[in-house]
């Protein structure tokens, strides 16, 4: 008898695999029987088999097709980028929240292929040389096209020939190593920032210079430091808002030039107490002496300054920064008659929280500046990080600082004392904004890093 069950068990065992083999070949149109025999099967039944006996199979299959098309697309959007680089893809009229109209074109960057696999690095910086304007992309390459190619279908980007891989060996598996932080033209002079790998996998930031040249440009070092900072993370893609190591996105790297000195500002790399640490660079704002190439430190406390702006006509040096979450700022540093080093009160104080929303010791981020002897920030946004990067002071005398979360550019008024800011306008973007010169009066041009691509946004009133 028991005999007979086993015999009975082995027998439902094959035929049940037979037909899901069967069944699995019909769902796959392997052969003419199977299609013959599919076609005899009723949709309600094929459906219930589908969703019940096979549905591991059926969702693995789906799952392989749409990862397959997911693939496809990206690989066409590769092409298709690289294909119709410097060609206008965008051209639409945006209303700002006062509403002023103003027009915003898009153009493709040649990024290449490989940076769409790290999202974090689709960095771009501008600056105008002459009659042109030069790009500077986080793997290390230039370009230049000319200013009036802006009223064109096609921006003709031309590789500006350089040895500047001689110095940013960029890894892409190493999002924020190695990277391009800002360039600065001026005086013939072109100047380009980048984070160091100084031993390693130990970083600070450095400043190359060379003579300007669209022909082909020779850098060297202008400032680098053998101060380091280890970057510790255990996945090189992600960032763990809530620990206190090194992790290289918080490196500053923004550079002016007033007349023979360099302003530089250096992230704290999330190295949270070394900002108030007077002996090291990190956390700071430096002057560099272009002729002995000494520096000095000029500011301190700070966490992550993305803009950095200098006012002639008050000798003000505007920065914005990076806060915890929320407390993002504008700060503002005085040039005159003193040497003391001004500080802005990082980590101990701040208007942003520590992103898990604990207390600590070593940060403790009191909701205050001037309370802890601190110089308190001209603007700090309230509500949520907006990713402020560049500031500029237009031709109207407004500031305008750019975002990177919010994707917005924000409009300012300054008062005659510069001790007071008040938003004024809004344009929303709809891009990350990591870059921005004036290029006339009331026109700018904006490095979008989502497409990523070069924005050129005119004023129609």
């Amino acid at each position: 008898m028991k005999k007979k069950y086993v015999l009975i068990l082995v027998f439902s065992l094959i035929i049940f695999f037979l037909g899901k083999n069967v069944i699995i070949l019909q769902l796959n149109n392997k052969n003419e029987y199977i299609s013959n025999f599919k076609s005899k099967i009723h949709p309600n039944i094929k459906s219930f088999l589908k969703k019940t006996v096979f549905r591991n199979y059926a969702l693995k299959n789906e799952l392989k097709s749409k990862n397959n098309e997911i693939i496809y697309l990206n690989n066409e959007l590769k092409i298709l980028h690289e294909l119709n680089s410097g060609k206008i893809f965008f051209n639409k009229t945006l209303t700002s929240k006062n509403e002023k109209n103003f027009n915003l074109k898009k153009y493709f960057i040649p990024h290449p292929k490989l940076i769409y696999n790290s999202p974090t690095i689709k960095w771009n910086y501008i600056d105008d040389y002459e009659d042109k304007i030069v790009v500077a992309i986080s793997s290390g390459k230039l370009f230049f096209f000319d200013k009036k190619n802006l009223f064109t279908e096609n921006l003709n980007f031309k590789i500006l020939k350089s040895n500047l891989h001689d110095f940013v060996k960029i890894s892409h598996e190493k999002s924020f190593a190695d990277t391009i932080k800002d360039i600065l033209i001026e005086d013939k002079k072109i100047y380009v920032s980048f984070v160091r790998e100084v031993t390693n996998n130990c970083y600070g930031n450095a400043i190359l210079e060379a003579s300007m040249n669209l022909n082909e440009i020779n850098f060297d070092y202008l400032f680098k430091n053998d101060e380091c900072i280890i970057d510790t993370r255990t996945n090189l893609h992600e960032l763990n808002p809530n620990v206190n190591y090194g992790q290289l996105n918080q490196s500053g790297g923004r550079i002016a030039k007033v007349n023979n000195e360099i302003f530089f500002t250096i992230g704290n790399y999330r190295s949270w107490p070394i900002a108030q640490n007077k002996d090291s660079i990190f956390g700071k704002i430096i002057k560099i002496n272009l002729e002995n190439k000494k520096f000095k430190t000029l500011s301190m406390g700070h966490r992550n300054p993305q803009g950095l702006f200098y006012l002639l006509e008050k000798n003000l040096l505007f920065t914005s920064e990076h806060g915890p979450k929320g407390g993002d700022e504008i700060n503002l540093i005085k040039l005159n008659g003193t040497e003391k080093i001004q500080n802005f009160g990082y980590p101990i104080s701040s208007y942003g929280d520590h992103y898990d929303g604990k207390y600590r010791d070593e940060a403790p981020l009191f909701k205050s500046h001037s309370k802890y002897g601190f110089i308190e920030p001209i603007f700090y946004f309230k509500e949520g990080n907006i990713g402020p990067s560049e500031i500029l002071i237009n031709k109207n005398n407004s500031l305008i600082l750019s975002s990177l979360k919010a994707q917005k550019l924000y409009f300012f008024k300054i008062d005659d004392e510069v001790n007071k800011l008040n938003i004024f306008n809004e344009i929303d973007i709809g891009e990350r904004i990591r870059d921005i010169i004036e290029i006339n009066k009331d026109s700018y041009l904006l490095s979008l890093e989502n497409t990523p691509s070069i924005g050129f946004l005119e004023n129609l009133n």
